[in-house]
């Protein structure tokens, strides 16, 4: 765990994942790494993405001008650190991802962007039901509050999560057996549980969906 004083600001990040080498191109076969500038607030705010929706407890990292390389899509969730005292590594972003609390107080810009898409299909989901499942559900907050209440009322919920301490955080704060019930999956396996192949109606991933294998 990293001190709560200290400032990043202008410090080099390094930024993993196996996530698109590009917007078009498909995700990488092998590690990757980024080296990336910790930005102030200031500097956040002159970038002009997410305009008074980075908080006290979020940052921003990159190059305000021209194309030198960043994260993309499939590097969410992925550990960004820097070094510290005595050259030894110290883990900014990842840490949120052990702690359930912590990730459901940290997610503000993820529950911003499902919300806009939720928003964006608004009428095509409300007709949705049946059987659903929400891929990283995460602490269970964005599928429980955001995605459930736009489908249809009928409609009943599997969220799942590769993490046990994830699914049972959502499962004792969102969980409801007439509705919403959370359980552990791993996505990635080659040989998904009989029960997750063709059995739901509907199936959404925000966050998650390029992990998945294709088991066709």
């Amino acid at each position: 765990m990293i001190a709560e004083a200290i400032d990043y600001t202008g410090a080099i990040a390094t930024v993993v994942g196996w996530g698109r080498t590009g917007e078009t191109k498909p995700v990488s076969d092998e590690l990757r790494k980024v080296n990336l500038p910790i930005l102030s607030q200031e500097e956040c705010d002159q970038a002009g993405y997410a305009k008074n929706r980075i908080t006290e407890n979020m940052f921003c990292a990159g190059y305000l001008e021209g194309e030198r390389g960043d994260a993309c899509f499939g590097d969410s969730g992925g550990p960004l650190h820097v070094k510290g005292s005595n050259a030894h590594l110290e883990l900014i972003v990842a840490k949120t991802m052990a702690s359930p609390v912590t990730y459901a107080s940290s997610n503000a810009l993820q529950r911003y962007n499902v919300s806009a898409i939720v928003d964006e299909f608004a009428d095509e989901l409300g007709t949705m039901r049946g059987k659903c499942m929400d891929i990283g559900c995460g602490p269970g907050d964005i599928t429980r509050n955001i995605l459930l209440p736009v489908l249809h009322p009928k409609t009943t919920m599997i969220g799942t999560d590769i993490s046990e301490d994830m699914i049972q955080y959502a499962s004792k704060k969102h969980g409801d057996k007439a509705r919403i019930t959370f359980k552990v999956l791993d996505i990635q396996t080659k040989y998904l549980p009989k029960e997750y192949i063709s059995e739901f109606n509907h199936v959404f991933s925000f966050h998650a969906l390029h992990w998945c294998n294709d088991i066709r």
